[in-house]
């Protein structure tokens, strides 16, 4: 875990520039309590945080269970071949997943959430072209697909997104 300290003084700071949607990259739950302290939303990550904040609208989590027994299986048999990007596991590999949406997510919308949820088990390719970055400039083709290596090099935003 982190500094709390530091991550309530960041997720106050990020609210009062005007974020109205906070998160965190790790098991932390300061920034879920600030966004329900402040009347914002919150976005969890590793883990679901909705149990100690009405403010946690979605998750991402690391479930691992079809990941973790194969692997080390493949290690003790001296058969592990490492991936050259690491691992970049999926729904489908039941490694991650979505853990809810929350009460201010239309059921409209929950049922849109799930579906494309299903299309990813089912294969879809979500970092898939034509992608073009913030500032217009075309970064995947049409119909090509990011490669691990593409994604570990990932240094543009798409449209939408701000980073410091």
């Amino acid at each position: 875990m982190g500094d709390p300290v530091k991550e309530r003084a960041a997720a106050e700071a990020l609210i009062e520039q005007g974020f109205d949607v906070v998160g965190q990259h790790i098991d932390t739950l300061k920034p879920q309590i600030v966004a329900a302290e402040k009347g914002i939303y919150a976005k969890g990550h590793h883990r679901d945080l909705s149990e100690f904040s009405a403010a946690t609208q979605g998750s991402s989590v690391w479930t691992w269970a079809g990941v973790l027994k194969p692997e080390i299986e493949k290690i003790a048999a001296g058969d592990f071949e490492p991936a050259p990007y690491g691992a970049f596991l999926s729904i489908a590999d039941d490694a991650i997943d979505m853990a809810r949406c929350g009460d201010a997510v239309s059921d409209e919308v929950k049922t849109k959430v799930m579906a494309e949820r299903d299309t990813i088990i089912a294969g879809k390719q979500i970092f898939a072209g034509p992608l073009s970055d913030r500032d217009g400039v075309a970064r995947v083709a049409k119909d090509a697909v990011l490669s691990d290596g593409d994604l570990w090099a990932m240094d543009w935003f798409v449209p939408g997104v701000s980073g410091q």
